[in-house]
């Protein structure tokens, strides 16, 4: 009986009934076999990761918490398990362990045992300018409830488990700094001739954003590596010279990324079971082979946008584009362009009508049924990006 109802359902009947099983079925929707925790007496108490059992319900007469924790990533699971464990136990409870059987063996969870980790005193006085022995160094850290020794020009720090956002002696040094005081250390103006600035890109970027959000589009943020696979076979594109990562760890980031657009489909294909409609768009850096340039590559900023929903028309995003280039004050004109990713008929290029000449920018239309179909989208889309470097100077931004 899944938590909040009454009548016995089965795990495909909670995935298709029950509110958190719409929501999160997606997850287990597609394997032969769902996980469940029992008990001793045979009773199902969770359906990890859509929803708890009936008979599970915290009260407030519960004396005994069972605390089951799930991901795709053991030392992720086994940190959050330990950040609530104690954090139960400092307002007075009490933590047990469950001895667990796994593809590594057996093993006790949660495990408690502090993480020792060692600062040189060298390193400190490198990172902060501060002239500190070791054991004032060491004092600092049993300041943040730390067990820290001084040993011959080194600081052994006993890490609590919960802080499990320690992970290089950089945290250590932080965590002292915290204790001493950024208000106490001394301020030095730097010896160089320039004073900082934010960028010009980076500044006319912001406004994009801005106006962007304003047409009530969502940021994302996509890595500029990626695999071929997703610039090109997903999306119907030719392949073409690209810059390539020599020996890669993993063929998902193998190649760094010539467009925007296929990073925004791929965002919506991981995310067919929210809500529509769904407008998103990102701002960021593409790499393009150009053999003139010194590297033989150069980058350039752009921003692109997708719109999914029930219907989806050329018309709809080309208001959004107009809205865009208007608020900016730049004049465009769309022109009759064939894009392997959009229909034909659908899809326009986009230059801008600058004082000094007209530039091809980027490209606007509806995405084509195959491209949909083979990314596993359920609805029409519209995309545009365009290429904002030219913009930047024509605007003296």
């Amino acid at each position: 009986v899944p938590l909040g109802e009454t009548d016995v359902m089965n795990g495909r009947e909670i995935i298709r009934k029950h509110e958190k099983g719409v929501a999160y079925g997606h997850i287990i929707a597609d394997k032969p076999l769902f996980p469940v925790l029992r008990d001793s007496r045979g009773e199902v108490l969770s359906l990890p990761p859509i929803i708890n059992s009936e008979m599970t319900r915290v009260t407030a007469d519960t004396k005994n918490l069972l605390i089951d924790v799930t991901g795709t990533s053991q030392r992720e699971v086994e940190q959050a398990l330990i950040v609530v464990v104690t954090a139960l136990a400092e307002i007075g409870g009490r933590i047990g362990t469950v001895r667990l059987r796994g593809a590594k063996g057996e093993f006790a969870t949660p495990d408690l045992t502090p993480k020792v980790m060692r600062l040189e005193a060298d390193y400190f006085r490198d990172k902060t300018g501060l002239d500190l022995s070791p054991q004032e160094i060491a004092a600092l850290l049993r300041k943040a409830r730390m067990d820290a020794v001084a040993k011959q020009g080194i600081v052994e720090a006993s890490i609590p488990p919960y802080r499990v956002d320690f992970l290089h002696p950089i945290d250590l040094v932080e965590e002292a700094l915290i204790v001493y005081g950024f208000n106490n250390l001394e301020w030095e103006i730097p010896n160089v001739m320039t004073i900082g600035r934010v960028h010009p890109t980076e500044k006319f970027s912001r406004k994009v954003r801005l106006l962007m959000v304003g047409l009530g589009y969502q940021e994302v943020l996509s890595y500029v590596m990626t695999s071929e696979e997703e610039l090109f076979e997903k999306v119907l594109r030719p392949k073409k010279p690209i810059v390539k990562v020599a020996n890669p760890v993993s063929a998902a980031f193998s190649v760094l990324r010539d467009s925007l657009m296929p990073g925004l489909l791929s965002f919506l294909s991981n995310n067919v079971h929210a809500s529509y409609p769904q407008m998103i768009f990102e701002v960021g850096d593409v790499v393009i082979v150009d053999e003139e340039q010194e590297t033989k590559a150069r980058n350039e900023r752009r921003v692109a946008a997708a719109l999914a929903d029930d219907i989806v028309s050329f018309e709809r995003i080309q208001a959004h584009l107009d809205a865009l280039l208007r608020s900016l004050g730049i004049k465009y004109e769309l022109e009759e362009y064939e894009h392997p990713t959009l229909i034909k008929g659908r899809s326009a290029s986009i230059s801008y009508l600058l004082k000094s000449k007209t530039i091809k920018a980027g490209y606007i239309g509806e995405v084509k049924p195959e491209v949909l179909e083979i990314l596993g989208l359920r609805c029409p889309v519209g995309v545009f990006e365009l290429n904002l470097d030219p913009l930047i100077g024509e605007r003296g931004e």
